[in-house]
């Protein structure tokens, strides 16, 4: 078994982020509290993008956010679409099993942890398992 293993890369100047505005209708109270969760586009064509839901394709991670909003009742914050994850899965995974978006907590509740994925193929977005960390969090990496 070779010494190198796969890790998340830490300084990719290739990384997909971009600014966008947070929620599915104006006025949601987006937070700090919303960081690290999966996001989606939303289907209300508003422009944004939501917290995704149990078995949602992973579209993007939320990075960061400015809660105080000057985008017509919208927070703004930016968004990471592609390269490497860590995750935990909801049941044990090998290195190779595409996931989906798995249990996710509310808006306005802290991740505990990482983001949950389980197994699952993704319909627009497809997302593998490429490094088993422990039974309880591996890494991620989106298709292309």
């Amino acid at each position: 078994m070779t010494q190198f293993v796969f890790t998340p890369l830490t300084n990719d100047p290739y990384k997909d982020i971009q600014s966008t505005a947070l929620g599915a209708a104006a006025g949601e109270n987006y937070t700090t509290k919303e960081k690290n969760k999966f996001m989606k586009l939303s289907v209300t064509g508003n422009n944004s993008y939501e917290l995704a839901a149990d078995g949602d394709d992973i579209e993007a991670l939320l990075l960061e956010l400015e809660p105080n909003s000057v985008n017509s009742g919208y927070p703004f914050g930016s968004i990471q679409k592609d390269k490497r994850l860590k995750v935990e899965p909801t049941a044990v995974l090998a290195v190779g099993a595409e996931v989906v978006c798995g249990v996710a907590e509310p808006l306005g509740t802290v991740l505990a942890g990482y983001p949950k994925v389980k197994a699952g193929v993704g319909v627009m977005f497809r997302w593998r398992v490429i490094r088993v960390i422990s039974p309880t969090l591996v890494l991620i990496e989106k298709i292309t």
